[in-house]
């Protein structure tokens, strides 16, 4: 399990990680799926769990959660699904978007990240 301690982060900048994965057949189809739970007094701006070339760039893939879609605490998945490109290597990101003002408030947790390759979208 990993967290996001929102009420330690001093910059306005979204942050977040990622890994890169290669040696998937181009044209496969992937899914990236999380499960993510949120404090109730959480008050980040958003949370997004992407797919995009490896290297980074535009999002192949992606789907963007406010606090507002989170504040019930329960665990859920969230997934996002696409075709690897040509070469085929991507990369999986999740990134949380702090609040505009301050001050931050609640964690995110993260657990059970996968990556299907070649299942259904």
């Amino acid at each position: 399990m990993m967290a996001y301690h929102h009420w330690r982060v001093t910059e306005p900048a979204p942050s977040g990680f990622h890994q890169d994965v290669s040696g998937i057949p181009p044209n496969t189809s992937v899914r990236f799926s999380i499960f993510v739970s949120s404090d109730a007094d959480a008050n980040f701006q958003t949370l997004e769990i992407r797919i995009e070339p490896q290297g980074g760039g535009a999002p192949l893939a992606a789907q963007v959660l406010t606090t507002k879609s989170l504040k019930d605490t329960d665990w859920r998945q969230v997934s996002v699904a696409t075709i690897t490109p040509p070469s085929g290597a991507i990369r999986v990101a999740v990134l949380v978007s702090p609040a505009a003002g301050h001050p931050h408030r609640g964690a995110i947790r993260f657990d059970d990240a996968s990556l299907d390759i070649g299942g259904n979208r």
